[in-house]
């Protein structure tokens, strides 16, 4: 009967060849767990080792290998023969202040540190960690060995920074896909912590081996206490968890994505239902459909159910605005939006207008992965479709951008009377981008087609790559390097529809014959630059860069057409010279504004075939002149030809003006939805961006569309909307401004000013129709509305200065297409449907349409934040820019005033400087702050123009060069005169 150490003996016989009687102690014998604790082996150590040493002297004869033991030789359990229990407040107490530590043994009392329902395995991790916490290394649970007949159980955590126990973390040999992050630093310390116990006993077997005490271990794990206090404030967003965890932790070693890792998974019961996220959302979306659900959704039907195999998509419309708002709009925007969810799906939203404001009407999501064509067109389709039948709209305009798809799905589901509009900022950019790559040529122009409509178009103006062998001689290949004058020839106010060979152009300037073939041409570039008040703005790349063959090319659209992507490979060859960017971009808008209800300069009101007739000749009549071969063909094709035009000309809805221009009502809506709703999401799953929108976005809107409610807070004033708030702004602006000398007629009856500065502006504003009443009263702000025909504006708070009665309409009697509706609306039902769920009497038959709109001011939907009332982005040409015949009086003052002051400032800087020593800390404050340095780069920058005849090599200044940018703003627009050079 084996010795056990419950029952010490001093002496025990050796039961292997020595037969020797020892004293019990480690160096003696060898101490093993059986099934009565802690025991000594039968045989003495030394007879052991004999032992062992010949099984491997054998092993090695025959050839085999000797399997490799543990590296702990954690069987061995000598080192506690003879100890006695120590309790565990003292045992940790003494790891604390041992410093490091290579090896030690103890026989612990747990009695005090663990309960008694505890399984033997929780009292193991909890002595393993009160270990962790006293000697600074971190030890993972590494496994447990039960013995056989007996109730005791080894377990062993090994070093987290043993490099013998490190997994293999980089699975991919390429360096360039493994991430950033490196592995943690790993040491040959070959650290174990064993634990014996039993569930019978508080008395434990603790043994700690650690043979190289590194750097000790950082944990990056969230703390017990934080996650508690993120469970417990789950409502709150990241940032504020965040703000509270920095309070009480302000040097944490945990990173701030743990806490919102904890965070998201917290809520993951609030809108998680699958593991597919589609299916999760259409359960989601089911549960918000059901009659009583505090938020309000209604299912859209999709082609295939939603799911085909080039798509993956998820619709709904929201029953809460559509019910109340249905009936009063007339006018929608679509647009979508990428990167709003993990999976890449791209979201879709239809917005419609509520007095300048925009208000969502429907969403849908798509992911494809190798769609059919057409594939995505018709589920945009479905929810157009959704909301012009299920619901009834009466829809007189729609916006979108140059996506194909939208395109096509709204001129096929709304009905032929409905005006498409093309989205003035997309248009814009898309003029600025084409323009400024020069290296691709234009794709197929049909001057047979241009001819049939317009004979005096002449069918041998075709791009290079068209003309025969015999056309490409140079003289017909001349392209104008500098920026020329535009000049309308008139009679009885009609452009003459001639075009001539392009002519030697001379002007009377300043009782001089200027012409195109003397060296006067800095002057006339400068004539019109002096026209042009928008050099701030930046191309999407400046002139400069682009003056160089660009392989940059951009996405086919329906207006641009798809095969233009060759690019030329002729040395020298430029698409569009840089000098007259600026003036086609500028022709261009002036097109894309006007409109049969507001008359031009000379009074005239054009019908939309006399515009597009006129604008035609506009543009050609430019290129022709100037031998911009590839620019006409490409404006034809991509924009001017008849098909195209209807889709972006704002004078093809000749009977209104809708209140949008512009798709950034869309655009603010994702803007607020990712920088306010997702904003502390990262890579949301497609359940929860839907969970977002309704309990979140929706809401908001719905606390926001009070304002444009009748009996919103009944008793008090109401504040302005967020269009009113534009509206006075661009109002108090035009009021301030100097009238010029020049006499225009102005109709405060419709509305209309023959300024040509009304069409550019959002609001249809010009400063002489504000300048024509009396300032109204605040309450005028408070409830005026634009309408969508003449008069844009009737309140009985205008009174126009010159006396005149205007009969003021009552919008509670008016139309809502016309604009009238007064804020406030009583709530909408939807039409009685037939089985198919088409309404039984409601909308036209559906067909195709052809315009477009959209307005400078676009309020931020998801949230209804106003948007600044003069955009450059959405328009280069200032609202109230004047005419090249007005010379503003109060520029010339203000410039009259500067030359008094300069010379004064003058005065004072000679006399100071003739007392040096007198003046010595004047001087000094005047150099150091470098007082007057604008004046002293624009005089030295005039000098080198007017000596040098130094012109602009582009239209704009290259981006980011602030040398060139004070440059031009210096010099442009200059009058050159011959004693204008400034002295040394």
């Amino acid at each position: 009967m084996p010795s056990t150490y419950s029952k010490p003996t001093l002496l025990a016989r050796c039961k292997g060849n020595c037969g020797r009687e020892l004293e019990i102690n480690p160096e003696n014998w060898k101490a093993i767990f059986g099934a009565n604790g802690l025991e000594i082996t039968k045989t003495c150590r030394s007879c052991l080792e004999k032992k062992q040493q010949q099984k491997a002297n054998s092993a090695a004869a025959a050839g085999k290998e000797k399997k490799k033991d543990r590296a702990d030789n954690s069987v061995d359990a000598s080192a506690f023969i003879g100890a006695s229990a120590v309790s565990a407040e003292d045992f940790f107490k003494a790891l604390r202040e041992a410093g490091d530590i290579h090896n030690l043994t103890a026989y612990v009392d747990v009695s005090g540190l663990v309960l008694e329902d505890e399984s033997p395995k929780d009292i193991a991790n909890l002595i393993a960690e009160q270990v962790q916490e006293c000697i600074g290394y971190r030890f993972h649970f590494h496994g447990k060995r039960p013995f056989a007949n007996s109730d005791t159980t080894r377990y062993d955590y090994n070093c987290a920074q043993s490099a013998s126990q490190q997994r293999k973390s980089i699975k991919v040999e390429d360096k360039s896909k493994q991430r950033d992050k490196g592995k943690m630093a790993a040491y040959e310390c070959e650290g174990w912590l064993t634990i014996w116990g039993s569930p019978d006993t508080h008395e434990w077997f603790v043994r700690i081996r650690h043979e190289d005490c590194h750097q000790k271990y950082i944990s990056v794990e969230v703390p017990a206490d934080v996650k508690d206090f993120i469970l417990k404030n789950v409502h709150l967003r990241t940032s504020q968890l965040w703000k509270e965890i920095l309070a009480k932790y302000p040097k944490p070693t945990f990173l701030r994505k743990s806490v919102y890792n904890i965070w998201v998974k917290a809520q993951q019961d609030q809108w998680k239902r699958h593991e597919d996220e589609l299916k999760s959302a259409y359960v989601l979306l089911d549960e918000f459909s059901k009659q009583g659900s505090k938020f309000e959704v209604e299912r859209i039907q999709l082609p295939n159910g939603g799911v085909s195999a080039g798509f993956q998509a998820f619709a709904f419309a929201i029953p809460t605005f559509l019910r109340k708002w249905a009936g009063k709009i007339r006018e929608i925007g679509i647009d979508s939006t990428f990167n709003t969810t993990k999976a890449g799906y791209e979201c879709f939203t239809i917005l419609g207008e509520v007095f300048g404001s925009g208000i969502p009407l429907g969403f849908l999501f798509l992911k494809s992965h190798n769609p059919e064509e057409g594939e995505k067109e018709n589920y945009l389709r479905s929810i157009v479709r959704h909301l012009v039948r299920i619901w009834g709209m009466e829809i007189m305009q729609c916006l979108s951008d140059k996506d194909i798809s939208e395109i096509n799905a709204l001129i096929a589901e709304l009905p032929e009377d409905v005006n498409y509009q093309l989205c003035f900022w997309h248009a814009i950019r898309a003029i600025k981008g084409r323009l400024a790559v020069v290296g691709r040529q234009p794709a197929y122009y049909n001057p047979d087609e241009a001819f049939r409509e317009y004979d005096w178009i002449d069918r041998d103006f075709v791009p290079i790559k068209q003309m025969t062998a015999i056309q490409r001689e140079s003289a017909n290949l001349e392209v104008a390097q500098e920026a020329i004058p535009t000049i309308r020839v008139m009679f009885n106010s009609r452009p003459v529809a001639s075009a001539p060979a392009r002519p030697r152009i001379v002007i009377n300037l300043n009782g001089r014959n200027i012409g195109n073939e003397d060296d006067s041409q800095a002057a006339l570039e400068q004539f019109v630059e002096s026209l042009v008040d928008d050099e701030d703005e930046d191309l999407d790349a400046s002139d400069a860069d682009l003056d160089v063959p660009d392989r940059l090319d951009a996405a086919p659209s329906w207006l641009e057409p798809g095969d233009e992507t060759v690019f030329s490979v002729v040395p020298g060859y430029i698409f569009c010279p840089a000098p007259h960017r600026r003036q086609i971009l500028r022709l261009f808008i002036r097109h894309f504004c006007e409109h049969p209800l507001l008359p031009d300069r000379r009074g005239m009101s054009r019908t939309s075939k006399q515009i597009r007739d006129d604008a035609v000749r506009d543009m050609y009549l430019f290129c022709f002149q100037r031998g911009l071969r590839e620019v006409w063909g490409y404006m034809w094709s991509a924009w001017y030809c008849p098909a195209k035009w209807k889709l972006w000309a704002r004078s093809t809805s000749g009977d209104f003006i809708g209140r949008w221009r512009t798709t950034m009502t869309v655009e603010n809506l994702w803007r607020n939805l990712k920088h306010r709703t997702l904003h502390d999401f990262v890579h949301p799953r497609l359940d929860q961006v839907f969970y977002l929108l309704i309990t979140d976005l929706i809401p908001t809107f719905s606390a926001k569309m009070q304002i444009f409610e009748r009996d919103f807070r009944a008793g008090r004033s109401n504040p302005l909307t967020p269009w009113q708030k534009c509206f006075k702004a661009n109002w108090k602006k035009l009021s301030l401004r100097p009238l010029g000398t020049q006499e225009y007629k102005i109709d405060p009856s419709l509305w209309t000013c023959t300024c040509g500065q009304q069409k550019y502006s959002p609001y249809l504003l010009c400063k002489h129709l504000v300048q024509a009443f009396h300032p109204p009263a605040p309450e005028f702000f408070q409830t005026v509305i634009r309408r969508r025909v003449q008069p844009f504006y009737s309140h009985p708070l205008l009174k126009p200065k010159d006396g005149t009665e205007l009969h003021a309409l009552d919008s509670l009697d008016g139309t809502v297409s016309d604009g009238d509706n007064p804020l406030g609306s009583d709530t909408y039902h939807k039409p009685a449907q037939s089985v198919s769920g088409t309404p039984s009497s409601s909308t036209s038959g559906l067909s195709r349409r052809s315009k477009r709109k959209r307005s400078d001011f676009e309020d931020d939907s998801s949230s209804i934040i106003e948007i600044s009332s003069s955009s450059g982005a959405s328009s280069p040409i200032r609202v109230d820019e004047e005419s090249d015949e007005e010379v503003e009086a109060g520029h010339v003052e203000y410039a009259k005033q500067l030359a008094r002051d300069f010379r004064a400032a003058a005065a004072v800087l000679e006399e100071q400087a003739s007392n040096p020593k007198k003046a010595k800390l004047w001087l000094r404050s005047v150099s150091d702050r470098k007082l007057g340095a604008d004046v002293s780069k624009m005089v030295g920058d005039v000098r080198r123009f007017s000596k040098t005849s130094r012109r602009r090599e582009t239209t704009w200044a290259r981006k980011g060069d602030k040398q060139s940018q004070i440059y031009t703003r210096n010099t442009m627009g200059l009058y050159k005169g011959d004693e204008n050079v400034p002295p040394e």
